[in-house]
């Protein structure tokens, strides 16, 4: 931890703050409000917390659990203000944060795997009960699994994770045995 600083900590304190103490009116208002676009700050925040993810690894601990604090408020959101959130783009949210936890999911940092894995169950229940922006992406997901070496241990918790979210759980299973014996 000896390149933390006020510095490289401002912006992850800033992150966990909006995101866990923010007044979900003010987190579904639009992020710049004279534009076009009505993006709307917590969906905005999410590209701040992704680059958190990918900077530094002195700050992955903290900036993993921000994201999961994201997918948490994001699942607390009630239906008629959904709109604001779950748009076309959508489906490319799901899609960069999958690409995050697979470069993360075997991370060096201290309970950093743990989390990548509380992130991708949160990430897939949402998409469970809207499955309506990407149909086919926990098959995708299964897919990139099937085809992740053995070796590979963070790709075992993910699957764990996958299978309440995959309807065609014990062929799976025998598939799944058979290529890695």
């Amino acid at each position: 931890m000896k390149n933390l600083s006020s510095e490289s900590l401002g912006p992850v304190a800033f992150c966990r703050g909006v995101v866990s103490c923010g007044h979900l009116n003010i987190l579904l208002s639009p992020w710049r409000p004279c534009k076009e676009n009505n993006e709307s700050l917590l969906s905005r925040m999410y590209s701040f917390i992704v680059l958190l993810c990918q900077g530094s690894i002195t700050l992955h601990y903290q900036s993993f659990q921000i994201l999961l604090l994201w997918y948490s408020r994001l699942s607390k959101i009630p239906t008629e203000k959904e709109s604001s959130i779950f748009g076309t783009e959508f489906s490319s949210t799901l899609e960069s944060t999958w690409s995050l936890l697979i470069l993360n999911w075997d991370s060096p940092v201290e309970d950093v795997p743990e989390i990548v894995v509380e992130v991708f169950s949160a990430m897939m229940h949402i998409w469970n009960n809207k499955k309506t922006f990407s149909p086919r992406f926990a098959q995708g997901i299964l897919k990139v699994l099937l085809q992740t070496p053995w070796h590979v241990k963070g790709k075992y918790r993910i699957f764990g994770a996958l299978l309440k979210f995959v309807e065609t759980k014990v062929r799976i299973l025998f598939v799944f045995v058979e290529i890695v014996c």
